[in-house]
Order: C-alpha cells, then structure tokens, then sequence
C-alpha cells in the first residue's frame, strides 16, 4: 500500500467515525429532548426581509481612497504600484 492510499485509507476511516459520531450525538439529543417528529416546526422570521440598500455610492471609493491616501491614513508597500487607467 502506498503512503497516498494510507492517507487517503485513514481520511476515510477518520469521515466514518466523525459521521458515525454525529448519529451518535443526534440520537442521544433526541432521546434528551423527544423525538424531532413531536417538535413544531416554526418558520424563520429573517428568511422574508427585502435585502438591504446601503446609501454608500461605490463609484466615490477612488476619490476617498485617493485622499486618505494623500493625507497618510493609508500607506503602501514601496514595491506596491497603482495601476492607471490606460492599463
């Protein structure tokens, strides 16, 4: 058996036992708390939002990176060079 197979052997050995552990752990949280058939199913309150609109304009990012970037808030690497336009 090659070292490859071994390792790959042991990666599924290790899925098993870590799949076998889940059940496991299933099995016992439901004999602790009833069966999961018993539970009521309640629905997600988050899952009907619109998504959100932000009010910041993403064309403006240049600008403001441009000026932090003068004014010394932000720094470089010396070996970091800002592509132009025409690139």
């Amino acid at each position: 058996m090659s070292r490859r197979e071994a390792t790959s052997r042991r990666k599924s050995i290790l899925l098993t036992a870590q799949i076998l552990l889940i059940q496991m752990m299933i099995r016992w949280w439901d004999r602790l708390n009833g069966s999961r058939a018993k539970k009521k199913l309640i629905s997600c309150p988050f899952g009907n939002k619109e998504p959100k609109k932000y009010g910041f304009d993403i064309t403006k990012a240049d600008k403001i990176f441009d000026l932090l970037l003068s004014e010394g808030q932000i720094k470089l690497k010396p070996y970091h060079k800002i592509p132009t336009d025409q690139s």
